[in-house]
């Protein structure tokens, strides 16, 4: 059996970690619904993952282009593998509260962050200058179909199994 090029196993691997996202990013405002009334409360998720996003994307490109970027993709895809499953065990324990997931929605937010930065910034080390662009689509163009389009949908019918199976999943 073959193994996969460097290419394929960073397109799988972001593959998979935007999908997660997609997961997380849906199903933490179900959760936070089953936790209080306050439509502010709920809300304040998305906004907290947007403003972490906007306000780390340029740091966390200093850190890519002066780190390993494959140990950047490796440690910051870990790492958020760690937040999510403490936030499922919370769940399922029932113990989560808003500001576990608050705090779990921003260190998702600034990981992600770092590793689809690194993701994209690898890609020349990796790939022949003549099939950059391709790749570089390829992998932009993952992201954001698992993120956006796949991931929350199957975040939803995870969710309506059991609160916790979407964050297990991820």
């Amino acid at each position: 059996m073959r193994s996969p090029s460097p290419f394929g196993a960073l397109w799988g691997a972001n593959a998979l970690s935007n999908l997660a996202d997609g997961l997380v990013f849906v199903t933490m405002p179900l959760v936070a619904a089953g936790l209080t009334d306050d439509p502010r409360g709920v809300a304040g998720l998305a906004t907290t993952y947007a403003l972490v996003r906007l306000l780390v994307a340029l740091p966390a490109g200093v850190y890519v282009d002066r780190l390993d970027r494959r140990t950047l993709i490796v440690v910051a895809n870990a790492l958020r593998g760690v937040a999510v499953l403490g936030l499922a065990v919370a769940i399922q324990s029932g113990v989560a509260s808003l500001a576990v997931l608050y705090a779990v929605m921003a260190v998702v937010g600034v990981l992600e962050s770092a590793a689809d930065g690194a993701a994209v910034a690898v890609l020349p080390s990796i790939v022949p200058g003549d099939r950059l662009d391709r790749a570089n689509a390829r992998i932009t163009g993952t992201q954001l179909v698992a993120d956006e389009f796949v991931g929350p949908p199957l975040g939803g019918i995870l969710f309506a199994l059991a609160a916790a199976v979407p964050v297990y999943a991820t």
